[in-house]
């Protein structure tokens, strides 16, 4: 990830989340962070408690969101 990439996946995240789609992240390396968090990238997965550490913290948080209420799983 470099300030290219950076604001680039920043604005696919946001157009992501704007259309109702859950946007999880996992793994996100040292460097890679610094680059993410110098253009705010991350910042709309955490209030949402989309930012895992592993792929299968990821996928697990994803399958507790489709089982969940409908209600819910927006959450």
């Amino acid at each position: 990830m470099d300030a290219t990439g950076a604001p680039a996946l920043k604005d696919a995240v946001l157009r992501s989340i704007g259309r109702g789609t859950v946007v999880p992240a996992s793994g996100v390396r040292p460097g890679q962070r610094r680059a993410l968090g110098s253009v705010g990238a991350l910042e709309p997965l955490r209030p949402e408690g989309r930012e895992y550490a592993t792929a299968s913290e990821a996928f697990g948080g994803a399958r507790e969101r489709l089982a969940a209420p409908a209600g819910e799983a927006a959450r």
